[in-house]
């Protein structure tokens, strides 16, 4: 699996891939970009979703294990995009997923760029949501 688009109503594209040891999520559309973008989900694409990032991380990290935040440097909620030079961050919902683009100002429609650490708790977070079991 290379990577997975989400498509549907008024929401933008949600494009998920590989690129080397880290997964990138980004928008589809033409800039300019908002500052911030809201998923909304039915079950059926919740799931989807989240089954589908980890899938396409366990391909970048085989012994990947779901985990709950412990500290700074694996909470999701907020991030350096060190390519960007600027601050990007997410958080989950009940039936959503929002993000705040890094560098949105500079015509980047990247919402995320995934280590193992963040990608670890944020599948965790994502989970609590679906209606799949293990």
């Amino acid at each position: 699996m290379d990577g997975f688009l989400i498509t549907g109503g008024d929401t933008p594209q949600l494009n998920a891939y590989k690129k080397g040891r880290s997964i990138i999520l980004d928008m589809g559309g033409t800039p300019p970009y908002p500052r911030s973008v809201t998923f909304e989900f039915n079950k059926d694409t919740y799931n989807f979703y989240y089954e589908s990032l980890l899938k396409l991380a366990k391909e970048i990290w085989p012994d990947l294990e779901l985990k709950d935040v412990t500290g700074a440097g694996n909470d999701y909620g907020e991030y350096y995009d060190s390519e960007l030079d600027n601050d990007g961050s997410a958080s989950i919902g009940e039936t959503s997923v929002s993000f705040c683009l890094p560098a949105y100002h500079l015509g980047s429609k990247r919402l995320y760029r995934f280590t193992k650490s963040k990608m670890q708790t944020y599948l965790f977070e994502l989970r609590k949501h679906t209606n799949l079991t293990d």
